[in-house]
């Protein structure tokens, strides 16, 4: 079950107004006045919502991708797609590349991935980064990739191609890293999308 923004009663529109500029002007240019000043109108403010906008703008300040990734999660329970999307596809031009975030990348582009199934809206071009869309895969990859949507297993790949059976578990796993994925299942689906983009 989601939580909902407001603990109880929704704030006046005075009120949620100048948090929503606080918050907005933190995340844009902060500075430490700003966060303080945002920091005193969240405590005042009675709802939920104030403390993820606090989190957000001292991750955005700090340029903490996993800060980042939580405050995108906070979101996303909240159904703040749009704040949640922005904020994933943030984390992921911070810290989305580096060794061993695998389970972050994945959690991240789902994010970004689910806004984009949510709504037909014009996204940032910066979503679009190599950043947030990790690196292309290489010939190989793409080879391996194209089989083993089909159900192949690596065993099978491994001896189709004279590789490894580790080699190729390797491949998969830096295909599913490079597309935010996490199953054969989602690789298929993933291939027909691109495919039917790039035509």
């Amino acid at each position: 079950m989601a939580r909902t923004v407001f603990e109880s009663t929704p704030p006046d529109e005075t009120e949620l107004g100048g948090l929503l500029a606080l918050h907005l002007i933190a995340r844009i240019q902060s500075s430490p006045a700003e966060l303080q000043t945002l920091e005193h109108a969240a405590a005042r403010a009675d709802f939920r919502l104030a403390e993820t906008y606090v989190a957000h703008a001292h991750a955005v300040d700090a340029e903490d991708a996993s800060a980042l990734e939580r405050t995108a999660e906070a979101y996303e329970s909240l159904n703040l797609h749009w704040l949640a999307a922005e904020t994933a596809a943030r984390a992921l031009t911070l810290g989305g590349n580096r060794p061993g975030s695998t389970r972050s990348t994945v959690r991240l582009k789902r994010i970004v991935n689910h806004m984009q199934d949510l709504e037909s809206v014009a996204l940032p071009t910066w979503w679009d980064s190599e950043a947030i869309n990790l690196t292309p895969l290489t010939e190989r990859e793409k080879q391996i990739a194209e089989i083993a949507a089909t159900g192949v297993t690596a065993a099978q790949i491994a001896q189709q191609l004279g590789l490894s059976r580790r080699t190729i578990e390797n491949h998969i796993q830096h295909i599913f890293r490079k597309y935010g994925i996490s199953s054969r299942e989602e690789l298929a689906r993933s291939l027909m999308t691109r495919g039917s983009e790039a035509r």
